[in-house]
């Protein structure tokens, strides 16, 4: 990221540090000292601190706070069993939706195989039941939609629970969490492989099967058991800040601000989302205030709360700027989708003109010729590309800030762009700083 201000290599100190494993050790210390991060947790207002301590005490920067009231959902015991008449009682990998309805049901599970058949079946099949949506993977925000609302619907309809297909391309039994709106049933992900088992016990049901053992085919009974409290609370965005150089106060006064959101799901370690896009987002802060020649405008991180289930704190951070702080927002960036192998990033103009749009591109992608100059040996980041760029600026994006994602190759394929690789990982108790390369981190900023 640092490479994007442009800013002339012989001014370089020759303390700055841009390789090395400084924001992996960082990130493993503090996630291996407090672990996952949900909002409104002590985990959560611990890791802050420690963040606020380093950042200020150990780098001299210039660091605040900014509370925001949030909503702490707090997991309890829970458990999905297969009673099968064969097998007696099978424990089923699963995770609660967060922010669902608690509650314990028993009942026969009923199967949809894309968003679409689940919002065309009708009421009698759906009522007394628990609905499973097990569609095949294609992209992630058509799961996280269903994720979100898909409980929801259910309940509409008569469901007494809601289960989805884990929103990732692989599995290795691996369940993924994420948000549900409350719907008055509990609500909750399974692993891919337990989602088409029981697919394939329904279908069976329906076949006119030769097999010998027809008689024992029974329809998939299920007993969900969530049990969740929330509490209000009170979080906090991070906000570091170097001050613009520029001897004219406007200019100094603008601000590019690069971000990611430092709470997490209850899961994992929160590395991979979104413990290293806030800590590189810290990181340009550090790098930058060690130039000879600081940036003429003031840089801006921010380390977001409660991005995973709520936004709070991307509302609060925009509701706390008046119409001129607003408009000295002039470049907003965000990183959270991981921080593997730089590629580039993903460009939303202020503007609705295309020549506009397209002039604007075009000075990126001349940026990006320069970025890619100067990457280390092995990397070739620089790319730019259109479309969303994050959730936590789009209060921003939305008011006429333009806006940027960041972007990394596939975690796993390595050498090709692409997301699937990050949903391995996503809201799963795989989500550790050993997903992590540190070296790919360095060269992210």
């Amino acid at each position: 990221m640092v490479r994007l201000f442009g800013m002339p290599y012989r001014k370089w100190s020759p303390r700055v540090q841009l390789q090395g494993n400084l924001v992996w050790d960082r990130l493993a210390e503090m996630t291996d000292l407090y672990g996952p991060r949900i909002s409104g947790s002590e985990a959560l207002e611990k890791s802050i601190d420690w963040v606020v301590h380093m950042a200020g005490k150990v780098d001299g920067l210039e660091v605040r706070t900014q509370e925001v009231n949030v909503t702490y959902f707090k997991r309890g015991a829970e458990s999905l069993t297969l009673l099968s008449e064969t097998r007696g009682a099978v424990p089923l990998t699963m995770i609660g939706l967060g922010m669902a309805t608690p509650g314990n049901v028993t009942a026969q599970v009923v199967m949809a195989h894309s968003f679409e058949e689940f919002e065309a079946m009708d009421k009698e099949t759906i009522k007394g039941k628990i609905v499973c949506i097990n569609p095949p993977w294609s992209d992630y925000f058509g799961f996280a939609r269903y994720r979100l609302l898909g409980a929801k619907v259910a309940a509409d309809k008569g469901a007494v629970g809601f289960l989805i297909r884990s929103a990732t391309p692989f599995s290795l039994n691996t369940v993924h969490t994420g948000s549900s709106v409350p719907a008055g049933i509990p609500a909750a992900a399974i692993t891919p492989e337990h989602a088409d088992m029981l697919d394939r016990m329904s279908r069976r049901t329906s076949l006119n099967s030769s097999s010998p053992f027809a008689h024992l085919f029974t329809a998939p009974v299920v007993r969900l058991e969530m049990a969740s409290e929330l509490f209000p609370r009170v979080s906090r965005n991070v906000i570091i800040d170097l001050p613009g150089a520029d001897p004219d106060p406007k200019v100094a006064q603008e601000i590019v601000l690069v971000s990611g959101h430092i709470d997490s799901w209850d899961v994992g370690q929160g590395a991979v989302d979104d413990g290293a896009g806030s800590f590189v987002a810290w990181d340009v802060i550090r790098v930058l205030s060690q130039l000879e020649q600081r940036p003429r405008r003031t840089v801006r991180a921010v380390l977001y709360t409660n991005e995973e289930n709520g936004l709070a704190g991307a509302y609060a951070y925009r509701q706390a700027l008046d119409d001129k702080a607003l408009q000295n927002h002039i470049f907003a960036i965000e990183s959270d989708t991981g921080v593997f192998k730089p590629w580039g990033l993903s460009f939303q103009s202020a503007s609705t003109d295309q020549r506009t749009i397209a002039k604007q591109t075009a000075y990126l992608t001349r940026m990006g010729e320069h970025v890619k100059r100067r990457m280390p040996d092995g990397y070739h980041g620089g790319h730019v590309t259109t479309g969303f760029t994050g959730a936590d600026i789009e209060p921003l994006c939305q008011d006429g800030v333009p806006c940027a994602g960041w972007l990394s190759l596939d975690a796993i394929k390595k050498d090709e762009f692409g997301l699937n690789g990050y949903f391995y990982y996503h809201h799963t108790h795989a989500d550790t700083v050993s997903a992590l390369n540190a070296t790919d981190i360095a060269a992210s900023i």
